[in-house]
């Protein structure tokens, strides 16, 4: 998870002091296997740059408009050119969007089982999980069930399910103790999802945990070539704990999380949930022989869903000026009447859906790539347990097992969100086709998801951090589902702490302009940080595996420039510089890009297949070959030649080897390129060097360095920017 702080301005000014101003970014993560929880993802430092491509760079997108949709017409499906603002005045205030409730049990899983019901079953193949006698209590689903479900792993028990067995009503003479035991065996995901014993005093209501399991627990000793054989539990009830009430019953309840289930089959049962059986309840035995014997089987309630759209006039949006997202009208939120996130609330709000067949073809090659826009309000601290994911869903899934077709439910991002205790208005933009489960290229309609859950519990937030409290917050507005499509190419990507840093002279404690700095990388190559720090030379990227078959070999290339040159350069970069340029002007105000072809990284003699470091290529026409491969004679970017005040512009292109199309990192078909400096920013005035003695260090890189900057500039104050790329943790 990201907790993200505010900026905070360090020390005392006194005069001719310099200042340092810093942003901060801290990540842990949560324990695997439960759901994850990652902050938005971490802007690049990205900057414009003239639309001069220099010949031979194919944009990442290719010749073909991007399509947008949203609204919904009188057929129901979303509108080409459309938007859903909410105040379009039709006669659904939703514009065809409806909620999900997670919570609500798509059926009833606790039953009586016996070998002849469950041998009758063709999907079985195991003997029934009766623990004693002819039958027993038990929840999951059936083989049959569980086909219909599309399960791959059978028989077991699904996500977000809350299945109980409740006993008859018992009286209570307010003085004696009640004698509970029962035979039991469990098999549930460990420390995620659990089934538990309560005791409810009626007419109350009050509920308290007498046990709680996870994991597995009597099994047989030849598990699963024999049924479970169960283990006995008791407890002793005192006048205390009915607290005067006069009824009461007994509650066996299963409760899972979103993940790891049969459903999903990443965590397999071979005989479900959990089964009981020989019941006794002060003297009252329950055997299940014959049936239930006056138990209930039910599904929990659901916690209800809130979706509507309101206006934002309802709302004291706090900041509001330093908004850059343009919430108006009515907006779609997500609270109850309390303006709060109901605890254990899990929504999905579906949007209409988008005729990818009919109303999104694209001319040309390239590969269609779907994504959704969305303006957003929140106040979302990781402690109130309040986080949102965005999500997908299309048509047609077909199931393998059934060759049923139909709506694939909730596939996308597996992360869930915060955003923290400041407000923020943001633009944001989800994938469907580069996600961790991806919509399919072939898919005819698509729904994208906005998915809210409230609960500290699921996310791991301990109870002396969760605050119990919420807010009226997400509100979104502005939706539009958008199709266009990018280059055939491999996607590449950076790995955390290889991309170029914001660097300093080296061999000075003190700013001097004569001394030039290197082209380093955030990681240590001690990886880690202990002393001595030292930066790693090479920018390095990884895309897909490639293998024997041509189709999937591909290259890198480094493009890069030199727009501001340090005052005080000398022979080392204009050697260099000239090495470099392959008779192109790549420094100065108009200054053009240049490239060189990567080299594949390789530990000792073993090449990868799949990354590229900022070395030159051994064919490529600066390769020095008398220094070898990966040496510093053969870094793109020399050490040693980039004095205090320079700037280096760069992006990364990939292809497939003779393809003339390129994926680019970043996507410069927006009109921006990374860059890093050598610092500080040093200037020839009027034949006086000088520097600005104000340094902002920003090491959150998600949209909050152009109101500082503009601060900044209000105030007339010549400032550096020292980018700290890359989560610290």
């Amino acid at each position: 998870m990201t907790i993200r702080t505010t900026l905070t301005l360090t020390g005392v000014l006194g005069m001719g002091s310099c200042l340092l101003l810093m942003s901060t970014l801290v990540e842990a993560r949560e324990p695997d296997p439960p759901l994850d929880m990652l902050a938005p993802q971490i802007g690049d430092n990205l900057h414009d740059y003239p639309p001069n491509h220099p010949q031979g760079v194919v944009q990442s997108r290719v010749a073909a408009d991007t399509l947008s949709f949203g609204y919904i017409d009188e057929d129901g499906f979303a509108v080409l050119g459309g938007k859903w603002t909410f105040d379009n005045g039709g006669s659904d205030p939703l514009e065809g969007w409806y909620a999900t409730d997670i919570t609500d049990q798509i059926g009833v899983y606790f039953r009586r089982v016996d070998d002849s019901g469950w041998d009758a079953d063709p999907e079985h193949d195991l003997a029934a999980p009766v623990l004693s006698g002819l039958g027993s209590a038990w929840c999951g689903a059936t083989g049959t069930e569980a086909a219909e479900l599309c399960w791959e792993a059978g028989v077991g028990y699904g996500n977000t399910w809350c299945q109980r067995l409740v006993s008859p009503l018992f009286t209570h003479d307010g003085t004696s103790d009640v004698d509970l035991s029962w035979v039991h065996f469990n098999e549930t995901e460990p420390n995620f999802d659990f089934t538990s014993v309560y005791l409810v005093t009626e007419p109350s209501g009050n509920r308290t945990e007498l046990r709680r399991y996870d994991g597995e627990i009597g099994l047989a000793p030849d598990h699963p070539d024999s049924p479970p054989v169960g283990v006995t539990d008791s407890e002793t009830l005192t006048a205390a704990d009915f607290a005067g009430e006069s009824g009461y019953r007994i509650v066996f309840e299963v409760t899972s999380d979103g993940g790891w289930s049969d459903e999903d089959a990443r965590y397999s049962t071979d005989y479900g949930a959990c089964g009981f059986d020989d019941v006794s309840v002060d003297g009252t035995l329950s055997t299940f022989e014959a049936g239930l014997d006056g138990w209930t089987a039910e599904a929990c309630p659901g916690n209800g869903t809130y979706l509507d759209a309101v206006p934002v006039s309802n709302y004291v949006i706090e900041d509001a000026y330093a908004c850059t997202c343009e919430l108006a009208g009515n907006v779609l939120k997500f609270h109850d009447d309390d303006d709060e996130q109901k605890y254990g609330t899990r929504v999905e709000a579906r949007s209409g859906p988008v005729d990818l067949a009919n109303d999104a073809q694209l001319p040309g090659p390239g590969l269609t790539t779907i994504f959704a826009r969305w303006s957003q309000y929140s106040i979302l601290p990781q402690a109130n347990g309040v986080f949102y994911r965005p999500g997908w869903d299309y048509y047609p899934f077909t199931c393998e097992l059934t060759g049923a077709q139909s709506w694939s439910g909730r596939v996308g991002q597996n992360s869930f969100s915060f955003v923290g205790e400041d407000p923020a208005c943001t633009e944001n933009i989800n994938s469907a086709t580069s996600a961790d489960v991806p919509v399919p290229p072939d898919a005819e309609q698509v729904r994208f998801i906005y998915e809210i859950y409230s609960s500290c519990d699921a996310f791991s937030i301990s109870e002396s951090v969760c605050t119990d409290q919420t807010n009226f917050t997400p509100l979104i507005d502005n939706i539009t589902i958008r199709v266009t499509k990018v280059a055939i190419a491999p996607p590449i990507s950076f790995d955390n702490g290889l991309r170029f840093q914001d660097g300093f002279a080296q061999g000075t404690q003190v700013n001097d302009p004569t001394m030039p700095g290197n082209a380093d990388v955030t990681r240590s190559r001690n990886f880690g940080p202990t002393p001595p720090i030292i930066l790693g030379d090479s920018l390095y990227v990884s895309g897909p595996l490639a293998g024997s078959d041509p189709e999937t070999q591909w290259e890198a290339k480094l493009w890069f420039r030199i727009p501001n040159i340090g005052p005080a350069a000398d022979s080392r970069y204009t050697t260099w510089r000239d090495k470099v340029a392959d008779g192109r002007t790549i420094d100065g105000e108009n200054a053009e890009w240049t490239f060189a072809f990567m080299d594949s990284f390789q530990v000792g003699t073993n090449t990868a297949n799949n990354k590229f470091v900022s070395y030159f290529r051994e064919d490529d026409d600066d390769f020095d070959d008398g220094s070898g491969e990966l040496t510093e004679a053969n870094e793109i970017i020399a050490d040693g030649v980039l004095f205090p005040g320079t700037q280096v512009d760069y992006f990364v292109s990939s292809n497939f080897i003779g393809s003339s199309q390129s994926f680019l990192l970043p996507d410069t078909s927006g009109g921006f390129s990374l860059e890093f400096e050598i610092l500080p920013r040093w200037r020839d005035d009027g034949g006086v060097l000088k520097y600005p003695c104000f340094l902002y260090v920003d090491a959150f890189n998600a949209g909050a360095e152009y109101y500082i900057e503009k601060a900044l500039e209000s105030l007339e104050v010549d400032f550096d920017r020292f980018d700290a790329l890359d989560a610290s943790s």
